[in-house]
């Protein structure tokens, strides 16, 4: 089969138009870059990652910030998610869903990205400025804090138990989660044969996913945070067997795929928001247990979970295509248009089903507990 190619030109433009989107989960795999863009340029992309955990390493500063002292389950679903919600806001609002046409709209092409660049760092040095300036300069110190060595950490994860159940659920809603943004690239060109459609799928699933952290403290609150976790464990399945219908019967359907990217983000929103929520728990029973709080162990896990899963899922995807035989820029085979709707759509609702089930079976800080703990560690509990 005589591969496709194009000319340098095009090739240029749609790395300008693309570029943005590199070392991220949802955008453009590595494996696909190197195919259309050649080496050189990924690799180049690949050393910017590097801005890439400033931003996670701000996000994480902020959670641990709003936890670092015990408050009530009610107000933590109030406070705990806004460094989350706005973390979204920017990176899957505006830079996933809108950053083609922003880059488009400054200009085009070099100098379209260059501008937004220069405004995302003014940005994030202006925001971060603002919060280092704002923050209590001193501290009451009530003693004199033994300070953490390495193997500590081990002995934390070790003692608190719920802390493993924790990250393990985390790490398999990570997972599903990493698989739909690694595997949609390939589905909407080779499954749909429709590129466009992923922008369409994107930029509502980005709006989908502020609107679920956003809506996560009232129904918390209407509900409780177990119910909201099953709707975070429900919706997407829902979306993906939505969106993997669509696919064989109406692939080119922007507005049901829409949809589906709708359902599957709603609950990705919820999640995100639980997750913030059960970590700073976490820290509390930790210090329950340990008679230590722990929130720099702790929130430091949730960034590496998300980094090994990004990068276990993008070497499972390439493997798998390899396996079945996939040739880029081209019509692909039965088997391996199949594979790409498991990766999609299958693999994903089985990470976040399992994940559920952890939940279900083996994490017990629900509401009325933690009350209890909270109420211990601020020295409030009856003698």
């Amino acid at each position: 089969m005589k591969q496709e190619t194009i000319s340098k030109a095009k090739a240029a433009q749609l790395f300008a138009e693309n570029a943005v989107l590199f070392g991220r989960a949802d955008g453009v795999p590595e494996q696909a870059a190197t195919e259309l863009f050649g080496f050189a340029a990924v690799d180049f992309a690949k050393r910017q990652q590097s801005d890439r955990l400033d931003y996670d390493t701000s996000v994480e500063l902020m959670e641990r910030v709003m936890n670092a002292f015990p408050i009530q389950p009610e107000e933590r679903e109030k406070v705990s998610v806004l460094p989350r919600i706005f973390a979204s806001i920017g990176q899957s609002l505006i830079i996933a869903g809108f950053g083609v046409q922003i880059i488009k709209g400054l200009g085009g092409n070099y100098t379209g990205y260059h501008r937004f660049a220069l405004i995302i760092a003014a940005t994030f040095i202006f925001t971060m400025a603002v919060c280092v300036i704002n923050l209590p300069k001193k501290q009451q110190a009530t003693g004199t804090a033994e300070k953490m060595k390495f193997r500590d950490i081990f002995t934390v994860i070790k003692k608190n138990d719920q802390l493993r159940w924790a990250v393990l659920l985390i790490l398999l809603y990570n997972i599903g989660i990493q698989a739909i943004m690694g595997v949609a690239t390939y589905y909407f060109s080779y499954v749909c044969n429709n590129a466009g459609m992923l922008s369409a799928f994107m930029i509502s699933a980005s709006v989908a996913e502020v609107v679920g952290l956003l809506i996560f403290p009232k129904v918390t609150k209407l509900l409780s945070r177990k119910k909201a976790f099953l709707m975070a464990c429900t919706l997407p399945p829902i979306g993906l067997i939505l969106l993997l219908i669509v696919g064989f019967v109406c692939p080119s359907n922007i507005p049901l795929t829409a949809i589906a990217g709708i359902i599957v983000k709603t609950g990705t929103g919820l999640e995100l928001g639980c997750a913030t929520v059960f970590l700073a728990d976490v820290v509390d029973y930790g210090e329950y247990v340990l008679g230590v709080r722990n929130e720099g162990v702790v929130f430091s896990l949730q960034t590496l979970i998300v980094k090994l899963t990004a990068a276990f899922t993008a070497l499972a995807i390439g493997f798998v295509l390899e396996l079945t035989g996939y040739v880029p820029n081209a019509v692909q085979s039965l088997a391996t248009q199949n594979s790409i709707r498991v990766l999609m759509c299958i693999v994903p609702a089985l990470g976040i089903i399992l994940a559920y089930v952890v939940f279900k079976t083996k994490y017990k800080l629900n509401d009325e507990f933690m009350k209890k703990v909270v109420a211990k560690i601020s020295g409030k509990a009856e003698e």
